[in-house]
């Protein structure tokens, strides 16, 4: 009895050894590692389109109208890739939170699509940095001048005499004279 106990003792200490050796490491959660980086990338997106609202009002407020134009168009698709990155991302965490692989992969494949839009947006934008030197000077003056042959009469003058008339008849009704 004693030489089967120990046996067993052997067997399973061996066992044990086996599996702690040969052992693999627990496989990290996919949809987790999706979920953080969809998040990296959302915030990228959110920090490019801030850098771009400040390139346009700089470009605003020198009065550079051609980086105005420039950098409008890109903007506004970096505004909406943007948006659609923010509305991907909440979906992605509810499928998540239902333990939905497919749609958390589905989810992370879209806003990974999306980051590479807004990238490119964004280096066009970035483009439009050089300058164009189409300028407005931002203090602009109306300088109004009348020529000295115009009367200076009233306009309204003699309407008020006019007599008042009680209705109004068209003049596509047989009572039309």
């Amino acid at each position: 009895m004693r030489r089967q106990l120990i046996g067993i003792v052997v067997g399973v200490a061996a066992i044990a050894i086996a599996a702690a050796v040969g052992a693999k490491p627990k496989p990290r959660n996919a949809s987790l590692d999706a979920a953080l980086q969809s998040q990296a990338a959302v915030r990228t997106m959110s920090q490019r389109l801030k850098d771009a609202r400040v390139d346009y009002e700089q470009a605003r407020k020198a009065g550079d109208i051609g980086k105005m134009n420039c950098v409008s168009e890109p903007l506004k698709l970096l505004q909406s890739v943007t948006k659609l990155a923010q509305l991907s991302l909440v979906d992605l965490q509810g499928a998540q939170a239902r333990r939905r692989k497919k749609q958390v992969k589905r989810e992370y494949i879209k806003i990974s699509t999306l980051l590479s839009k807004a990238e490119t947006y964004y280096g066009q934008l970035k483009g439009c940095s050089m300058g164009h030197g189409t300028t407005v000077p931002t203090g602009v003056q109306i300088e109004k001048k009348v020529s000295p042959g115009i009367p200076k009469v009233n306009a309204s003058e003699g309407l008020t005499k006019m007599p008042a008339t009680r209705g109004y008849v068209s003049s596509v009704s047989p009572f039309y004279n």
